[in-house]
């Protein structure tokens, strides 16, 4: 029976340790674009630290667009680009003072099932990302283009 304590002690231990390194990792988010329906901007929530477009011109120049932003179980991400792939993924966040919660905290849902590698067939790309199995929460979504990558805030608010 002692050692069986002794065992459950080490495991809880154990496991409250990487938790804490899981989310030291997850990014900051201090607010989001808000879009509608049409990609139209709609005003900000804080202050969003995105990287949404390249610093590229003509050739080299490549945008990401995700809307609606909040969005409840559809995204879109509109990818402007020349680049013949992307990678797109997408972690949970610590919004705004890396305030998380308890469902960080437990390791529940810390990384979502969006990491993708996409054919971008030309200029302008559009990809529906479909939402419906992720927790309201901060996300940042990722475009990567070999070795550039842009990214988004995202908020989910499922009703």
């Amino acid at each position: 029976m002692q050692t069986l304590k002794l065992l459950l002690l080490i495991v809880v231990v154990s496991f409250l340790g990487c938790k804490k390194d899981n989310g030291s990792k997850l990014p900051v988010i201090k607010g989001i674009q808000k879009r509608n329906f049409q990609a139209h901007p709609a005003g900000v929530e804080g202050a969003p630290n995105i990287k949404t477009k390249s610093d590229g011109t003509g050739l080299d120049f490549m945008e990401m667009v995700a809307y609606p932003n909040p969005a409840n179980s559809q995204l879109r991400l509109s990818i402007y680009s020349n680049a013949g792939q992307a990678r797109i993924w997408m972690v949970r966040g610590r919004y705004k003072e890396g305030k998380f919660g308890p469902n960080d905290i437990l390791g529940i849902g810390l990384y979502i099932p969006i990491d993708m590698t996409v054919d971008l067939g030309g200029q302008v790309n559009s990809i529906d990302i479909d939402l419906k199995d992720v927790r309201n929460g901060y996300y940042r979504l990722y475009v990567e283009f070999g070795s550039y990558t842009l990214w988004d805030n995202v908020k989910v608010d499922k009703p």
